[in-house]
């Protein structure tokens, strides 16, 4: 509008009542994941129709869950190793992936296969998301759910129109559908390799699913952690963000009090308050930022911990360093840490156990590397031109 111009009173009340309508939204959709019932347990949904209003279930195209078989993936250059790269090699396959492509390493004979694009992909692999699930290991491509499997790395579209959620799980992976029309409300479903839908639940927009495991998706909300399966959601804590979770519920979380102080707590899914971990000021866990969550061992002995240390460098700018921290999960005190490289700009920090809990396998800055729990010895594995943004483990 120019000065020229004379206000339209109309304008002003329709942005009035615009406004108003969102907030009508919001509340409604907080209201509906947060109001409690009985014991602990919040329905966002009965089990039949009716369903609740704004919460009404879309409906899903049985074929963007039906896996499609896209073919071989061809590696562009093959590296041959010269014998085991660790101390009794266990016979596994480390998966990489940066902005340049995909690499795989064969522990035992470091051997070592570079790839580029996924066969049948438009795009290159989100080198972000890359986890192991049993012997696939999933990405995201574009708007597609994909696995790579088998010694020729084929590759198989698990999901389309869909995007797959971190999931601790053997034989199957939590996707996302994309946002659907009615009061924003997230899909997830759980995917058998085969295709098959094992578990399907719906929950507001308003919560924001960070990781799966078989009996659910942990869910953060405004009020804590919850975890939703099915037609119902739990309350897991009543403050706090999620910092780590696995496959036998074992669970770990940020909470801080009205001083700011905050500390990372260690326990399970039903009993979340156990151990308590202080953390300095000028650190802070990786998962606050929407980047890598925590890894509890298989064993259950160990949490590597992602986390940014803040410093003023001498130019007066702020900077932020990554590092590992591993964790002893009994008493919550630090075993040790596993620092970047001071050059490196903070990329992420992939890491990942080993099936055995022995090895922790990370990937700081352009290094790849492997903390031995046995020893605390570290050795690094390789160098990449690119920082390293994911990193799966699979079994040979």
């Amino acid at each position: 509008m120019t000065w020229e111009q004379t206000p339209d009173p109309g304008a002003a009340r329709r942005r009035l009542w615009a406004v108003a309508i969102l907030v009508a939204m919001a509340v409604a959709a907080a209201i509906l994941l947060l109001r409690e019932e009985g014991s602990g347990m919040l329905t966002i949904g009965p089990a039949a129709p009716p369903q609740p209003v704004g919460l009404v279930v879309p409906s899903t195209n049985p074929s963007d869950v039906t896996p499609t078989t896209l073919g071989p993936v061809e590696a562009a250059t093959e590296i041959p190793g010269d014998g085991p790269m660790l101390p009794d090699a266990p016979d596994l396959t480390l998966v990489t992936s940066d902005e340049g492509g995909m690499r795989t390493i064969e522990l035992a004979t470091g051997d070592i296969d570079l790839i580029g694009q996924l066969a049948g992909a438009p795009y290159m692999v989100d080198p972000w998301m890359l986890f192991a699930v049993g012997d696939h290991v999933i990405s995201n491509v574009n708007d597609y759910v994909v696995g790579m499997t088998g010694p020729d790395r084929q590759i198989t579209q698990l999901a389309r129109h869909h995007y797959a959620l971190l999931t601790f799980d053997d034989t199957s992976v939590w996707v996302n559908a994309n946002l659907s029309g009615a009061m924003g409300t997230s899909v997830l479903q759980r995917l058998r390799l085969d295709g098959t839908v094992a578990d399907r639940t719906v929950v507001p927009a308003i919560a924001q699913p960070r990781a799966g495991i078989t009996d659910g998706v942990l869910l953060s909300t405004p009020s804590g952690i919850r975890i939703a399966s099915g037609t119902e959601v739990r309350r897991i804590t009543a403050s706090g963000e999620l910092v780590a979770v696995s496959a036998d519920q074992q669970l770990a979380w940020i909470d801080c009090a009205a001083d700011l102080t905050c500390y990372i707590v260690i326990g399970t899914l039903d009993d979340p308050d156990q151990v308590r971990m202080p953390i300095a000021a000028n650190e802070a866990t990786t998962g606050d930022v929407g980047l890598p969550l925590g890894r509890f061992s298989p064993d259950g002995r160990h949490l590597a911990l992602p986390l940014l240390r803040f410093a003023v460098d001498s130019r007066n700018m702020m900077n932020a360093r990554g590092a590992v921290a591993i964790v002893d999960t009994a008493t919550g005190s630090e075993v040790t840490r596993i620092h970047a490289p001071l050059s490196e700009a903070f990329e992420g920090s992939p890491f990942e156990w080993s099936p055995d809990g022995r090895f922790l396998f990370v990937g700081l800055g352009s290094i790849l590397s492997a903390w031995d729990a046995d020893t605390g010895d570290l050795t690094q594995l390789d160098e990449r031109p690119n920082p390293i943004r994911g990193l799966a483990v699979t079994r040979g």
